[in-house]
């Protein structure tokens, strides 16, 4: 079943399912009349539109978590400290 929620949302499924974007929670919303497409409650809707810039690079969701706050070089220095911390544990047992 689709509904209709405002404007910018003309065709939404009915049962859904979506991650808040002020706390990250996921929300499943089972009801026609809950017109809910971003946020879980209102004042979080209040919040994020007063201090949006805040709440922009906050990692989202369980599959991010914590990947998204770091930038090109930072992420390649990560992942070359894991690549070296592997090297290290794998020559731990001694070299033949």
């Amino acid at each position: 079943m689709k509904i209709k929620v405002n404007q910018f949302y003309s065709n939404v499924d009915c049962p859904r399912e979506f991650v808040c974007a002020y706390c990250g929670v996921r929300v499943y919303v089972t009801d026609p009349k809950d017109k809910r497409v971003r946020f879980c409650c209102d004042k979080h809707c209040e919040n994020y539109h007063k201090h949006k810039e805040r709440y922009e690079m906050k990692p989202r969701g369980r599959e991010t978590s914590g990947l998204r706050n770091y930038s090109a070089k930072d992420m390649a220095i990560k992942l070359y400290k894991e690549k070296k911390e592997a090297e290290e544990t794998e020559n731990i047992g001694g070299k033949k």
